[in-house]
């Protein structure tokens, strides 16, 4: 056995670890950001390992191993901070004896009926969000693969705050989902959410990350009730790799097809940053020689992405947050479009290598700590909030923790205007909420 072949039988080994975990707590985040970190990761320089072999990618020895090594020193950071977290539990006497156990996340759901404030609170939020879907769409058109990438951007501009409120109709889809009385209505009702997901595939000329949410949640929660086995979700997980290659080439294809050379261009980057987003710490650990790394101003920005532009006249088109930076400073891809920089880049850009186990540490705390307000709340709003936030995990590890906390501060948000719901529906003001 050559020294070639170890580093890709070792991702493999850990690739199958990832796998593993979710296959045995699929409702789990902590399970899921595993199995997300080792397939961008690990599943990542595999594939960088085979391209190499086919294409002579000219990437050396040295620089692989290096990955490999920060991609290793991440896994374990990522597992002491989840672990850490259920330790430190189990010694608080309320929570005691359950916060080892990642697979009894959801055994403790909330009770909850259909005719319940807090559901009819999620199914008010969910008809908002698909009117929200429609008008976008309506005044915007509904088209993929008619325009460029760069459309969506274009489009987007003034929309931020509407936008944010998509993926809030997956609650109610998991709400559904759980409490359907038959395969039938629980094979409806998964439909209805993939559609809608669908819609804003649609609408945001190409964008899937809600669509794969609402994949992801119906496998959540049929695993939960025992419509999928164990066995049979590695066989899905193919099957979601696969339909996530077609999804982004399909998005694409309007690039591919221009004469442009520049389009040419932007197609190679965009699917390079969605098939393998390994790639960026891969540049960002090259290019850290010849650029003073941004520090923690590349992450704050990733915040202010989020002031409107009626408040800030003057907001660049491209923060400079890791992606940004990574995008403009790094690859030199002027378009008004960011290409992700993993949880690894991200930890690179503010301060090299040493802040690779902080970022990663942090990460398993936060998961952990969902999972663990999975296991023990009894408010029907914030578990269904926190269940179809699920997917989130991904693009943690994708996009990196800045993004992450941002994602998770607009849940917080869903949660909050459930409750005003629930005040404004007859009869509540006068007696005790109970979510």
């Amino acid at each position: 056995m050559t020294m070639s072949i170890l580093p890709p039988l070792l991702c493999l080994a850990l690739t199958i670890f990832g796998v593993r975990e979710y296959s045995r707590h699929p409702e789990s985040w902590s399970a899921f950001a595993t199995l997300s970190y080792t397939m961008i990761m690990f599943g990542g320089i595999i594939a960088v390992c085979f391209l190499e072999a086919l294409f002579d990618l000219s990437i050396s020895s040295p620089e692989l191993t290096l990955l490999l090594l920060e991609a290793i020193i991440g896994l374990v950071a990522l597992r002491i901070g989840i672990r850490l977290h259920f330790k430190m539990r189990k010694r608080v006497p309320r929570f005691s004896g359950e916060w080892m156990n990642v697979e009894r996340a959801v055994d403790t759901k909330p009770v909850v009926s259909l005719q319940s404030a807090p559901a009819l609170s999620l199914f008010v939020l969910a008809t908002i969000t698909v009117s929200l879907i429609f008008l976008f769409g309506v005044i915007n058109g509904f088209s993929v693969a008619q325009h460029s990438y760069v459309h969506r951007y274009e489009v987007s501009r003034g929309w931020g705050p509407v936008i944010a409120f998509f993926p809030a109709f997956l609650p109610a889809g998991a709400l559904l989902m759980s409490k359907s009385k038959s395969i039938t209505q629980f094979v409806l009702f998964s439909l209805i959410t993939i559609f809608v997901g669908f819609l804003t595939y649609v609408v945001l000329v190409g964008y899937r990350q809600i669509l794969m949410g609402s994949i992801l949640t119906t496998v959540a929660v049929a695993s939960k009730k025992g419509y999928l086995k164990v066995w049979v979700l590695p066989a899905l997980m193919v099957l979601g790799i696969i339909l996530s290659v077609g999804l982004s080439v399909f998005r694409y294809s309007y690039e591919a097809t221009s004469p442009s050379t520049f389009s040419s261009t932007a197609t190679l980057n965009y699917l390079q940053g969605d098939f393998f987003p390994i790639i960026a710490p891969l540049h960002i650990n090259e290019e850290l020689s010849d650029y003073n790394p941004p520090g923690w101003s590349a992450f704050a920005n990733t915040f202010l992405l989020f002031i409107p532009r009626y408040f800030w006249p003057g907001k660049p088109n491209i923060m400079l947050n890791p992606a940004g930076y990574y995008t403009q400073e790094i690859i030199g891809y002027s378009r008004a479009v960011t290409l992700s920089p993993t949880i690894l880049g991200e930890a690179l850009l503010v301060g090299g290598w040493l802040m690779i186990p902080l970022f990663l540490f942090l990460a398993g705390w936060l998961v952990a700590t969902i999972d663990s307000l999975l296991v023990s709340t009894r408010l029907s709003i914030i578990y269904y909030n926190l269940i179809a936030a699920q997917y989130q995990c991904f693009f943690l590890m994708r996009e990196g923790l800045s993004v992450f906390l941002a994602r998770i501060f607009f849940v917080m948000g869903f949660i909050v205007i459930c409750y005003m719901i629930v005040q404004l529906l007859p009869g509540q003001r006068k007696r005790r909420f109970s979510w």
